[in-house]
């Protein structure tokens, strides 16, 4: 027989043997106990272990609830204490990357926390079947649908735990995480169109979500430049063409990135606690969403105001003369590029780019000749239609603006 068990054979030893080790396990019991109660409080979460939470530590406090254990909303409720002790073996692996300050940044930069975590981590304290929901004005939010079709809280509300609006960062290559409380986050699920880029489809009407008098204008609509019929409209185009590249940046970044996020598994011991951190509701980063495409449908709004497609695509520059020798699109090229105020293309429009240097205050009907002579005339006929000429020339007067 082992050594370790003579005690417990030899009867005047076996009293002794007893009493030692239920003290023993006492002592063991009291130290996890006590070690497991303070590793769960918020000042070791966030003074001793998670040292390079620097930036959510200082959001924490800045919230709305400061004053709540960070276990409360990132661990199970009721968990049991066996599986707790579980998890808390687990976490020596994070022991080295926050000793040598090697923890990849930006920290949950997709918000994978927020979509990962249950509805019951709030709805233990947040009881909405007797609680009354107040939405900021404007917004009409029913919180039952959202949970009956499988929205988290965490969905839509990333952030009231860890407010960064106005935070100024202090971690070396951290940033701020998405907001999900924003138009653009709402519509990776709602929807114009028959199509979503989630696997969730609801609707995107104004009314669906705003009572009727709400100012549906952002204010950059009402900026001066933002758009005129036919006149200064750089406003709307820059902000456009900046959504468009940014929103495409992303998508890119997101198309490489989306499998390994939905797929994440943690790992063994956090599975062996209970703690289940995979994605609740699959919604892509708000970043993919194009803010003017949650009021405007492309199709129906943009494309049919300019009459074709906005940023032009490649190789419009060099086929877009011979679409205006046949009249194709005219009406639409006025509406940004005559900046007269007329509803028809005139010649002074395309005088811009096509006569580059030259006067508009000028004749340009007295001063071609000499261009003419010099150049000659198959230039102009790039544009101009065959007959262009023959027409001033005969009737002293263009038979069209081109």
């Amino acid at each position: 027989m082992r050594k370790w068990a003579n005690p417990f054979t030899d009867p005047v030893r076996r009293p002794r043997a007893l009493i030692w080790t239920v003290v023993g396990l006492l002592l063991f019991t009291a130290l996890t106990v006590t070690l497991q109660f303070v590793t769960s409080t918020a000042w070791f979460c966030n003074d001793v272990c998670h040292n390079v939470h620097a930036d959510n530590k200082a959001q924490f406090y800045a919230g709305s609830h400061a004053e709540v254990s960070c276990m409360a909303c990132h661990y199970p409720p009721h968990m049991n204490a066996i599986a707790f002790l579980v998890d808390r073996v687990d976490k020596i692996a994070d022991i080295p990357p926050a000793v040598t300050n090697s923890f990849e940044m930006p920290m949950n930069e997709l918000s994978h926390v927020a979509l990962a975590t249950p509805d019951s981590q709030c709805t233990q304290c947040h009881n909405l079947a007797n609680r009354t929901v107040t939405p900021r004005p404007g917004l009409l939010i029913d919180h039952d649908v959202h949970t009956d079709n499988g929205v988290v809280c965490a969905a839509c509300h990333n952030r009231v735990a860890h407010p960064e609006e106005g935070y100024q960062f202090t971690l070396e290559g951290n940033g701020p995480k998405a907001d999900f409380m924003t138009m653009k986050a709402c519509f990776r699920c709602h929807t114009l169109t028959a199509e979503s880029v989630s696997e969730y489809k609801a609707p995107g009407t104004c009314s669906a979500c705003h009572p009727a008098g709400f100012d549906l204008t952002p204010p950059s609509h009402d900026e001066v430049n933002w758009y005129t019929l036919r006149g200064e409209s750089a406003g709307h185009a820059a902000a456009a063409m900046q959504e468009t590249s940014q929103t495409a940046i992303v998508q890119t970044a997101w198309a490489g990135h989306e499998e390994d996020f939905y797929g994440h598994e943690p790992r063994l011991l956090v599975r062996l606690a209970g703690v289940d951190d995979r994605i609740k509701t699959k919604v892509p980063p708000p970043g993919t969403i194009n803010d003017c495409y949650t009021c405007h449908v492309r199709q129906d709004f943009c494309d049919a105001c300019h009459g074709t497609e906005v940023p032009h695509p490649a190789g419009f520059v060099e086929t877009h003369g011979e679409r205006l020798s046949k009249g194709d699109g005219v009406a639409g090229c006025a509406q940004c590029h005559n900046k007269t105020g007329n509803a028809a293309f005139d010649t002074f429009t395309c005088t811009l780019c096509h006569h580059p240097g030259w006067d508009g205050a000028g004749e340009w009907r007295l001063r071609h000749p000499e261009v003419i002579v010099t150049q000659g005339a198959e230039p102009c006929l790039e544009c101009h239609q065959s007959t262009y000429c023959s027409s001033c020339h005969v009737r002293g007067a263009p038979s069209t603006p081109y």
